[in-house]
């Protein structure tokens, strides 16, 4: 977060604003490598920790989803108006799509093990470091002279350690060898299928907004909201993390036939609190935390980061019950959910 406050400071409304648009399009497009695919292996892993196979396919699956996204991109971005400078760029923030933390994608299915074993102080630790990385590295801006290209490379580059350290600590604390196998992997695809409908949509409801903007607007007004909805993604730790911790209990009661009405009770009043009042208390001073945070140049951004703090009550809402459908074995209806999502999300930023 302070990183990336730096980096808005450092590059301004317009620049902020051309980083965005392509994140936003690197974001929909990595859903393809997603594939819904860590949720199934999360819940078959849960019920079986020496299932190594099954992980491993997981990632090797994605590795491949990777490799026919990025030939496919590089192919068909000539002759869709991408100028030289995007295509290198975008090639760039690809690298993300396997090495960050930030996408959950590559990185959250090599947690796998630590959430089942619920040690999630390694891969979280492991974030941090990169952050902290990537946190050095931003103090250069100032004296590069394209800081743009400069900060899109280090905010690739500064996952590297992270993800080689991700390997080792698996190795270190389950002895974990990585194989190239796809044992498994048509039935992994096939019971992926309703969560990558719903991956898809659901990353259309996130980052298609800023396409849109951008081609309607332009850069400076994607640089303006992207400020805002920047300031909202931190949240996602809250429900993220208790997820993690109870999503192993749940898939445990649901194979015994136990009830899990108290603990679904707790977690969502829980979330409906949390979130009710990070959202009051941010209104209140939402001009002055802008202000505060980002410099005058983005005072615009307290109105629209205002409105997507109140959203927040209903996503930490959704994390949870989405996870609950994927634990009992339901993640069709999460498709049908992102659906309606996604579909009234366009309607309204086409409307607006």
């Amino acid at each position: 977060m302070i990183a990336i406050v730096i980096v808005v400071r450092f590059l301004g409304v317009d620049n902020y604003g051309r980083f965005s648009s392509l994140l936003a399009i690197v974001g929909i497009l990595a859903r393809i490598v997603d594939f819904g695919i860590e949720p199934i292996v999360f819940r078959e892993f849960a019920k079986d920790k020496d299932n190594y196979h099954i992980f491993s396919a997981g990632l090797n699956l994605r590795f491949v989803l990777y490799i026919i996204l990025v030939a496919g991109f590089n192919l068909v971005a000539p002759f869709i108006a991408f100028t030289a400078r995007e295509i290198l760029l975008t090639n760039i923030l690809f690298t993300t799509i396997i090495f960050s933390a930030k996408m959950v994608i590559v990185r959250e299915s090599m947690a796998t093990p630590f959430k089942v074993s619920m040690k999630m102080h390694y891969p979280m630790l492991l974030a941090i470091f990169d952050n902290l990385v990537l946190f050095v590295l931003i103090l250069f801006i100032p004296i590069m002279k394209d800081p743009v290209l400069y900060f899109v490379i280090v905010y690739a580059a500064s996952n590297i350690p992270g993800f080689v350290l991700s390997f080792y600590y698996l190795w270190k604390k389950f002895g974990y060898k990585y194989e190239f196998t796809l044992e498994r992997g048509m039935w992994l695809l096939k019971e992926s299928l309703p969560l990558f409908g719903f991956v898809v949509l659901t990353n259309i409801f996130l980052q298609l907004d800023v396409v849109i903007l951008d081609s309607f607007k332009g850069h400076y007004d994607v640089g303006i909201y992207s400020a805002g909805a920047r300031l909202t993604m931190p949240l996602s730790i809250i429900p993220g993390a208790i997820v993690t911790t109870v999503f192993p209990i749940l898939v445990k009661r649901l194979k015994e036939n136990e009830n899990t009405g108290f603990i679904n009770n707790m977690v969502i009043k829980l979330l409906y609190f949390i979130s009710f009042v990070i959202a009051a208390v941010f209104t209140f001073e939402s001009s002055s935390i802008v202000t505060i945070i980002f410099g005058t140049q983005f005072s615009a951004t307290a109105y629209s980061a205002s409105i997507l703090y109140w959203c927040q009550i209903f996503i930490f809402f959704a994390f949870y019950s989405l996870s609950v459908l994927i634990a009992d074995n339901r993640q069709h209806y999460n498709f049908i959910y992102a659906g309606i999502q996604a579909a009234v999300n366009v309607l309204f930023c086409f409307i607006l």
